[in-house]
């Protein structure tokens, strides 16, 4: 028996395995840096699981309750050879774009989940390597409600 948390990894990554951008370039927190050849890709980090008993869910033995599920996805591309900043960074929009439609519209990921939400993205520059990088940073909440005796 797999934990419900389990199986949202399982479909957040599969909605966004595949995009136009990015292909198969998804991986769960990466430990390696990755290469210009790599770029661009997606690095998905699941949160602490939080947990928030809502008000509208009562039970006398307690045991349904809505929990939050941060998932941060870092989005990489590499600015090589005639690219320029603004061409990189529309580049990482358009990524950004992919990635909102995927998690926000894969079925098989809302199923069963009360709700999938964008909380914040933020966008910068990195130059310590052969090519300057470009990553976007987006913060997301996946809402679902357990049982707690059958999470």
């Amino acid at each position: 028996m797999s934990h419900a948390r389990a199986d949202i990894r399982v479909r957040a990554t599969d909605a966004v395995t595949g995009l136009l951008s990015t292909g198969d370039r998804v991986s769960e927190w990466r430990l390696n840096a990755a290469g210009a050849d790599d770029l661009p890709n997606l690095t998905l980090k699941f949160g602490k699981d939080q947990e928030h008993v809502s008000d509208d869910i009562d039970n006398a033995l307690g045991v349904r309750e809505v929990r939050d599920l941060p998932l941060t996805i870092e989005i990489s591309e590499v600015q090589r050879g005639d690219k320029d900043n603004a061409n990189t960074l529309t580049i990482i929009d358009t990524i950004c774009a992919e990635v909102e439609t995927g998690l926000t519209g894969y079925t098989p990921l809302t199923n069963g989940i009360d709700d999938v939400r964008l909380l914040t993205t933020e966008i910068e520059m990195t130059g310590g390597g052969e090519w300057p990088v470009a990553v976007a940073t987006q913060e997301w909440i996946i809402r679902y409600t357990v049982d707690r005796t059958n999470p």
